[in-house]
């Protein structure tokens, strides 16, 4: 498969997202097999930002696990290596979750749209942490 099939199935994961204030879907690869997919939603068992609305702090839904968060727990759940593997998400990831791809060994990011703005993208574009991660925009 190539990068934009790849970019699509973090789209079409994205639409199970369950916190109406942002859709983001991950597909994480390594060796052109899909080992962890993540949507951005409440934890299994927790009550949805649909349902229920919203828990924010400081203008953040801290009631989400992040779509990179749930696809680098899917892998490793299902015993899947991540040194090396790639990840295609839907929006821009944030610093945390960078630092968690990086973390995992993922070494290529690509990200199809900016998430809200360009300077919320820019404010944590730590130089140390992109010296292990290779991030871009894909179009």
């Amino acid at each position: 498969m190539s990068e934009s099939h790849y970019m699509e199935l973090a789209e079409v994961w994205s639409k199970h997202a369950t916190c109406k204030r942002a859709s983001c879907g991950t597909i994480l690869v390594l060796r052109n097999q899909v080992i962890g997919i993540g949507w951005n939603g409440s934890a299994t068992g927790e009550k949805a930002c649909i349902d229920v609305g919203c828990q924010l702090e400081n203008n953040h839904c801290v009631r989400v696990i992040h779509s990179e968060v749930r696809a680098v727990a899917d892998a490793a759940r299902n015993g899947r290596e991540t040194k090396g593997a790639t990840a295609f998400l839907s929006q821009r990831p944030c610093q945390g979750c960078l630092s968690i791809l990086a973390e995992a060994g993922i070494i290529k990011v690509f990200y199809s749209r900016d998430y809200h703005t360009r300077a919320h993208g820019e404010e944590y574009c730590s130089p140390d942490l992109m010296k292990l991660l290779q991030v871009e925009q894909l179009k």
